[in-house]
């Protein structure tokens, strides 16, 4: 299993299910209808996912980036959610 460095440097293990939650939270966000929020996650967190048998470290910003990217690609107003709840979060 893989580990994620977190901002504050600790470790955590790697959870497909954090990243699937984050994923339907900004797209419900988007005001998506639920298939078309079960098909973002499915599309958007293979790359995730194959980090979770990997055995690797990882920081958690690069997989942030990862899913980002993908979403701006798939589904670019649930990478605008998830931005803009990242900026009222801080």
């Amino acid at each position: 299993m893989s580990r994620v460095i977190k901002r504050d440097g600790s470790l955590q293990d790697f959870s497909v299910l954090k990243i699937w939650g984050s994923i339907k939270r900004a797209a419900a966000e988007a005001d998506l209808p639920d298939l078309r929020v079960r098909q973002i996650v499915a599309e958007v967190s293979r790359g995730p996912m194959e980090l979770e048998t990997g055995g690797s470290t990882v920081r958690s910003r690069d997989i942030r980036e990862m899913i980002l990217g993908r979403l701006d690609r798939t589904a670019p107003s649930v990478a605008e959610a998830w931005r803009a709840y990242d900026i009222r979060r801080r």
